[in-house]
């Protein structure tokens, strides 16, 4: 899902406290500020019951122990990447998966790493400027991160569908989410959108001194990318936070005579998809599966997925750890 930084330290220790367990005020939280990263404390303390100051020290604590970012969420050719790539990797032994996957997801280009079973050990999302820079990132830094024994490479022909937003991502319809329209920005909205990928809750008045335009711009401009649907503006969590313990990709092959993009649409109706690739490769098909447990998977395959008109084969590769980092723009 979509993105580099250089925050892989912090990363990392965000990634080992978000085992700690969440009490329903923070989960509650949580789930609004999914729906609206910038919803004010005020409002979040009505919706929850709690008092605003409960609200404001526990949102504080939230984003201090990494267990949430608020950030921004686009089509990544918004973003300004235009060359992504899901590679999956076979390791070599000489290292835990687990460490060659937190060693890649401090690569600037990589926003995303998870460990597998199944035939692969890891897959990381890589998001690159163009064909010429993904390459290098392959061949100069994954290939030579240690312990990454060989690796394959799908490459994006089309980012079908996402929805970081977990409860949606199990009760929606495609056209729900993420990323289907591609928005064209101005200078200005650029700037904008680099300054609330660092911090989505950013108050507008600081935004209009660092941009140098009105606050009421800058007001009417982020209503504008968010109600367009070309950003959204939310907290960024593990499924598991939320309680959805099972993460899965499906690695799916579409059936002769049938379309890849017929089947990526009904795919992504079927709920608890929330990240849809159409690849070249192995697989015709790369879906994301946020899932309660293991029998929701289980159900989820047999009932839903394999049923699909034109699926001809799927694979279904488990999560057993994760790291994410924020997709910061290149715009």
């Amino acid at each position: 899902m979509p993105g580099g930084s250089n925050e892989s330290e912090s990363s990392h220790q965000a990634h080992v406290r978000n085992a700690v367990a969440l009490s329903d005020l923070d989960s509650a939280i949580i789930r609004i500020l999914q729906a609206d990263g910038r919803r004010a404390a005020a409002q979040i303390a009505r919706e929850t019951g709690a008092t605003e100051r409960v609200v404001r020290r526990r949102l504080t604590e939230l984003r201090d122990e990494g267990i949430i970012q608020i950030t921004t969420v686009a089509d990544p050719v918004v973003l300004g990447y235009r060359s992504l790539a899901l590679l999956a990797i076979r390791t070599d032994r000489s290292r835990a998966p687990s460490e060659v996957a937190a060693e890649i997801a401090r690569l600037d280009a990589c926003d995303y790493a998870v460990v597998l079973t199944g035939r692969f050990d890891v897959l990381v999302e890589i998001v690159c400027r163009d064909a010429p820079e993904l390459l290098r990132t392959i061949e100069d830094q994954v290939l030579r991160s240690p312990g990454v024994g060989s690796v394959e490479t799908f490459p994006y022909l089309e980012l079908h569908y996402q929805e970081p937003m977990w409860d949606k991502a199990r009760s929606k319809s495609a056209a729900d989410g993420v990323g289907r329209e591609v928005v064209a920005l101005d200078d200005v909205d650029r700037a904008l959108v680099r300054e609330l990928s660092a911090d989505g809750r950013a108050a507008f008045r600081d935004l209009s001194e660092r941009l140098g335009v009105s606050e009421t711009q800058v007001r009417a401009r982020v209503q504008r990318l968010t109600s367009s649907g070309a950003v959204r503006v939310m907290a960024i969590t593990k499924p598991r936070s939320l309680g959805f313990d099972t993460l899965a990709w499906l690695g799916i092959t579409v059936a002769p005579g049938v379309t890849v993009a017929e089947v990526a649409d009904r795919l992504a109706d079927v709920p608890a998809i929330a990240y849809l690739v159409i690849t070249g490769g192995a697989f015709d098909i790369l879906a994301e599966a946020v899932c309660v447990d293991l029998a929701d998977l289980a159900r989820l395959l047999d009932s839903e997925v394999r049923r699909l008109s034109g699926v001809a084969r799927v694979e279904a590769m488990v999560c057993l750890d994760q790291h994410y980092e924020r997709l910061r723009p290149l715009i």
